[in-house]
């Protein structure tokens, strides 16, 4: 399962990518994180400022029970 998520401004992108770091650990536990920079996909880094988010569930399960 795929999750997709884009702010529609720049400040929404900011305050997605701010949440995303305060909860970056917890978040890694169930999904892959990528954001888009540069006109391509990359694993999310906290540092880079991302327009683009794409969260990837890692457990089948998880994404089929909840």
């Amino acid at each position: 399962m795929l999750v997709y998520a884009q702010g529609n401004t720049p400040a929404k992108n900011r305050l997605y990518q701010m949440g995303i770091n305060a909860n970056l650990e917890e978040i890694s536990e169930l999904f892959y994180i990528f954001g888009f920079q540069n006109d391509s996909w990359s694993p999310f880094n906290k540092i880079t400022t991302t327009r683009l988010f794409l969260f990837y569930v890692k457990n089948a399960k998880f994404a089929l029970h909840h």
